[in-house]
Order: structure tokens, then C-alpha cells, then sequence
């Protein structure tokens, strides 16, 4: 038996003995070393987050999307055109007393993988914000008249999707945004990247 193999053979003989008096080894398969953690609780080595920080250092990103539901009404109307002009182009969606729809949104964001948590982003100040930003301002509203970015803009899910991410963008600290994606319904979405 060569000088490595006893060497290790003695360490596994030591750590059963040991492992008694209220001690379990872990052997770290990295490095073959050994490090004592209490019996309740399996501790994982020191090599787990040199494991995390170097797949940081590689510059791993994760995309991460949170979904929401909103329901908003909207007609399309271009004060520039006759009205006339505005039935052709826009047909039902012309109509002035507006109608509805059941929207979802998709937001995504990108980043590295926090070492500390684990975790990309903050789920709950992710889902706080997408609230304050979107969902308060938007679900059961008139977005016509109720939503300032719409009382210049016709609220077409194209130019939601652009205002959702604007109000997004400059709110989230931790991660970015990756991509807005707003469902119209089940067969109609708009994805927004941002301005590339």
C-alpha cells in the first residue's frame, strides 16, 4: 500500500473513532480532506462557496421571471386621424367606451447568483415592485385616462409592454431587466427587451 493511500486509510480509521464522541467527518471530494461538523447537522465543507464564488467569477448569468395578472381596458384611438380613418385602422378596438382584457405579465430579470443566499434576485422585493409599479397603477383601470404614459400614447400592448419596462428598469438594484413579456391573451404576447 503506497504513503497516500495509508495516509488516507488512517484518516477514515481516525474519524470513525471519533465520530463517538458526538463528531461526524465529512471528506470533501475536491480535496480528500476531512472536517468535523456536530452530529445533528451535516455542514457542508469550506469548498462549497469557493465553488459558488468561482462560478461567479466565470460570470454565470440566470434568468429569473416572476408572473402577475392584470386586468385593464383600452381603445385605440389616434387624434390625428379622422374617425373615419381610426374605424378602418383600428376596427373594434376603436370603440370609445373601450374594452377589456385579462392580462399576464412576464418579467425577467438577469443576474449573478448571490453567494451569500443563493439567489439572483430578492423574490419578495421583486414581487413588491413589479406591484407598486404595475399592478397598482393598472389592474382595473382605464388606460386611456388612468394611465399617464397612455394619455399621449395609444395603450396598445406593444407600447405596454415599452411602458411596463420603463417603470421597471431604473427600479430594480440587485439584478437587471432582461425582457417584459405582456400576454394581450392566450394567443397574443409582446416580448421587450429594452432599447439594444
Amino acid at each position: 500500500m503506497n504513503r497516500r493511500k495509508r495516509e488516507k486509510a488512517d484518516s477514515r480509521t481516525s474519524c470513525q473513532s471519533l465520530s463517538m464522541y458526538g463528531r461526524i467527518f465529512i471528506e470533501c471530494s475536491t480535496h480528500g480532506c476531512f472536517k468535523t461538523a456536530p452530529n445533528t447537522a451535516r455542514q457542508p465543507t469550506s469548498h462549497y462557496n469557493e465553488r459558488l464564488t468561482s462560478a461567479k467569477e466565470r460570470n454565470l448569468l440566470l434568468y429569473l421571471t416572476r408572473k402577475a395578472e392584470f386586468a385593464a381596458s383600452h381603445s385605440y384611438h389616434n387624434p390625428d386621424l379622422s374617425p373615419e380613418e381610426n374605424r378602418r385602422l383600428f376596427g373594434k378596438c376603436n370603440n370609445p367606451n373601450g374594452h377589456g382584457h385579462n392580462y399576464v405579465l412576464e418579467v425577467t430579470v438577469k443576474g449573478e447568483i448571490d453567494p451569500r443566499s443563493g439567489f439572483v434576485v430578492d423574490l419578495k422585493q421583486l414581487k413588491e415592485t413589479m406591484h407598486r409599479e404595475v399592478l397598482d397603477a393598472m389592474d382595473h383601470r382605464f388606460l386611456n385616462k388612468e394611465v399617464p404614459e397612455f394619455l399621449t400614447r395609444i395603450p396598445t400592448t406593444e407600447n405596454l409592454a415599452v411602458a411596463i419596462w420603463q417603470r421597471l428598469a431604473p427600479k430594480l438594484t440587485n439584478a437587471k431587466l432582461h425582457r417584459v413579456r405582456v400576454y394581450e391573451n392566450h394567443d397574443l404576447f409582446v416580448d421587450f427587451y429594452g432599447e439594444e
